[in-house]
């Protein structure tokens, strides 16, 4: 989704995977894009809409942030 100029996170678990997105506006069509290109069912896929995705100093994803940010952000 990066390549595509979408700003995301991805987490979750083996039955639920979760993806933290700045921009919900592109998510049917970020959805399907998702599911054609990893074989993944749209079905077990969560957009999860965040302000920002949280980074360290060298740019790597701090996904406990992520969690803790998810609390009172689901359903986007």
């Amino acid at each position: 989704l990066n390549k595509n100029g979408v700003v995301c996170a991805c987490g979750g678990s083996d039955d639920q995977l979760k993806i933290y997105i700045t921009d919900v506006s592109r998510k049917s069509e970020l959805a399907s894009l998702f599911s054609l290109s990893t074989g993944i069912h749209s079905s077990v896929i969560q957009f999860i809409k965040i302000d920002v995705i949280p980074r360290n100093d060298s740019g790597k994803t701090l996904h406990t942030e992520l969690q803790r940010l998810e609390g009172g952000q689901r359903g986007a």
